[in-house]
């Protein structure tokens, strides 16, 4: 019981979660190398700043989970990925679509995006270190 209440604490674990829920709530399914709109014939088409807002809180988090430093923010990024991949089919992706063309191209992209966002967190993460070590350096030596 104990882990899953430290787990439960960790961001990296109930932001993909939250992003689940929301993602199961209004479903953005991904369509790679189609011809029109609706490929799947559902009627359901979402508005392409709702495809925009997802990105921005896909990357933004990503790179927030390093540049704070997060609890295994390394997580983050499989479980905002997993989360899409597993509502697409909720939007009307067929499975042999998911499958063969979608699927592949989410975890390609979903993981790259993911981790090039979470590592320049940790770069911007680091160089904020060393300018807050070379200041308080700095600072102290004014001081002698």
């Amino acid at each position: 019981m104990t882990t899953l209440i430290r787990w439960l604490k960790m961001p990296s674990f109930w932001i993909p979660l939250l992003t689940l829920a929301l993602l199961a709530l209004h479903p953005l399914p991904i369509c790679f190398d189609c011809e029109g709109n609706d490929p799947w014939g559902t009627g359901y088409v979402p508005s392409d700043t709702s495809y925009d807002l997802f990105a921005i809180w896909f990357v933004s988090l990503s790179f927030a989970a390093g540049a704070f430093r997060m609890k295994k923010g390394w997580l983050l990024p499989i479980g905002l990925t997993i989360a899409d991949l597993a509502t697409q089919h909720l939007g009307g992706v067929e499975g042999w679509s998911l499958r063969a063309n979608e699927g592949p191209v989410i975890l390609i992209a979903g993981l790259f995006f993911g981790y090039t966002a979470f590592s320049v967190g940790i770069a911007s993460w680091a160089v904020a270190s060393l300018v807050r070590d070379y200041r308080s350096s700095r600072r102290d030596a004014k001081s002698l």
